[in-house]
Parts: C-alpha cells; sequence; structure tokens
C-alpha cells in the first residue's frame, strides 16, 4: 500500500535533520513517498496595502514575491538533489512551494489534511525543548493543533533503529498501533516494544468511590486494568500480524509505575536507548492527553523521534 509523508522544510539544520530520518525511513516502510513542503516568509501588510494605491510600490512588491518564491524552490530542489542522490526514486518526491495564508503552522496543517497526508515531519528547533512549547514555535503549533495527522519529531541527527510505543489501551492507543503497523506493513526485520505502565490506584479509579483507599477496592481496580490491556496487547498482536509483522517482531512491556505514568516511559526509553517514542495524543481517563504525559515525553527526550499521534 501506497504511504506518503509530508516533510516540512526551510534552510535550517532541523529541517536537514527530518529529511534524513525520513530518508532513514525510506528502508524500512516500503511504498514511501514524500512531499517536500516549503511555506514561504510572510509579506507586510503594510507593502501590501501601499502596492495597492501605489504602482510603484506594487513593482516591488511582485519583485519581493518573486524572490520569496525562488529562494523557496532553492530550497526544495536542494533537498530533492540530496533524497536522489541517496538513492530515492525522483517519482516518489514531490516539492510543494506556497505562499504564506494563516500562518506556518496552519498552512502545513491544512495541507497535510487536503492531500489526506500519512504523517508530518519535522525538526524540533528552540533554544530549548521547554522554551520551545512556552513560546510557540511552529513545531509546538504543529503538536499542539494536529487532531488528525500524526507527527514525528525529529530530535538533532536521530535515525531510525528499534520502537518504543507507549501504550494504555485507549482509543488513541490503538491508532498508534495502527498508524505503526501501517508505515511497516511487510517489514519482517523492524522490533517494537509495546510498553504499558501499570498507573497506581487513584490514576486508573474512573468511579468516585467513597472510600478510595480501600484495599479491595484498589484490587479489582487494578485486575480490570490488567484485563483490559491484556485484551489489548491482544488485539495489537493481531493488528501488526494482519500487517505482516510477526509476533516475535514484538516485545510486550508492563511495568510499574514509580513515579508516575510520564516519568516512567521516559526511564524506559533512555534505559533501552529507544531512537523512535510513539506516544499517543490522549489516553484512558485523559492519562495521555497532551499537555500531560505526551507533552511531557517531547519535552523530556533527546537524541530520539517522538511519534505523537492524535
Amino acid at each position: 500500500m501506497q504511504k506518503e509523508i509530508l516533510i516540512a522544510v526551510d534552510d535550517s539544520i532541523h529541517s536537514q535533520n527530518a529529511v534524513q530520518y525520513a530518508l532513514s525511513m525510506s528502508t524500512h516502510a516500503k511504498n514511501l513517498n514524500y512531499r517536500l513542503l516549503k511555506i514561504q516568509p510572510s509579506i507586510s501588510q503594510y507593502i501590501v496595502e501601499e502596492a495597492r494605491r501605489n504602482p510603484a510600490e506594487r513593482a516591488k512588491l511582485r519583485l519581493i514575491l518573486t524572490k520569496n518564491k525562488e529562494k523557496a524552490q532553492k530550497v526544495l530542489d536542494s533537498f530533492k538533489s540530496r533524497m536522489v542522490d541517496f538513492g530515492i526514486d525522483p517519482s516518489r518526491i514531490k516539492t510543494v512551494n506556497r505562499t504564506r495564508i494563516d500562518g506556518i503552522a496552519k498552512d502545513i496543517l491544512d495541507y497535510s489534511l487536503e492531500k489526506k497526508l500519512d504523517a508530518i515531519v519535522v525538526g524540533r528547533r528552540g533554544i530549548s525543548k521547554v522554551q520551545e512549547m512556552l513560546m510557540g514555535s511552529v513545531t509546538g503549533k504543529l503538536m499542539e493543533h494536529s487532531a488528525v495527522t500524526p507527527m514525528w519529531i525529529v530530535d538533532d541527527k536521530s535515525d531510525f533503529s528499534n520502537i518504543l510505543l507507549a501504550v494504555d489501551g485507549s482509543e488513541s492507543a490503538l491508532r498508534a498501533v495502527d498508524h505503526v503497523s501501517f508505515m511497516f506493513q511487510g517489514n519482517s526485520d523492524v522490533m517494537i516494544t509495546l510498553l504499558h505502565v501499570t498507573p497506581k490506584f487513584g490514576d486508573v479509579n474512573l468511579v468516585d468511590f467513597d472510600i478510595a483507599e480501600d484495599d479491595q477496592i484498589g484490587e479489582l481496580v487494578i485486575k480490570g486494568e490488567k484485563r483490559r490491556i491484556d485484551n489489548f496487547f491482544a488485539h495489537a498482536s493481531k493488528i501488526f500480524n494482519e500487517a505482516g509483522i510477526s509476533t516475535d517482531q514484538l516485545t510486550v512491556r508492563d511495568v510499574k509505575c514509580n513515579v508516575n505514568v510520564k516519568k516512567t516511559i521516559i526511564n524506559e526509553a533512555r534505559r533501552g536507548n529507544y531512537k523512535t517514542v510513539v506516544v499517543g495524543r490522549s489516553g484512558m481517563n485523559k492519562s495521555f492527553f497532551f499537555g500531560s504525559v505526551s507533552r511531557y515525553v517531547v519535552e523530556k527526550t533527546s537524541g530520539c523521534v517522538i511519534w505523537l499521534v492524535p
């Protein structure tokens, strides 16, 4: 089955990292196609207004637009050339040179929805990961508002390696399983670890018990959680098997939460030296809601790629 990913690029090192990661994926994901998207710089509204009244200013505006388009195309052509040199068939690469309409992040999201693309690949940028989120960079805005298309957030010169897929039994986690199985369909080499962090009683207590500290109630809740996640693992295994990914390629880890779910995921990712970490945007009882677990994972990881699946 054909797959197509969108790589949002500019002339920064972050885009170089994103393209490099996408290239590394070409040897693991069959029938992978690429769209390189460059959003041109915005034009001052003052210049636009002046151009409407003054023919001379109108000529200047046309010149600016032409230069912006040419510079953007130069960036696109450079990346495409690099990808072709890597061995990618030119017919699998499309370049998209677009003027800015509503803002870079929104324009990227709108285009990905319009073309029904399978993932958006972006390089992480910003002085620091926390500052990036607070300042609302393009990457941060994409993560905050990408409610349909999965995002691959590339850090430094990350490459493809074994995958850690954090799951909690939710619909979002199931969509993450679908996304991973789709991208690696028919790959007999990829190794995937399904990680479930067994939360503390208070984290899975979905009922407002009057005696929340009661040990018997806590035991029932934990047993129910175990049955639910066991069923989830069985369903996930079936999805992977149907995608041509065998049970031998899957590892299931069910670990107890030491401090909290998000820190446990980070610790597991570091312990196993995973280069690709997949998390759902939302989850059971909002335990994976972006702004909590998934935001924390994005902020606290380095040297790896985060797949954020809505």
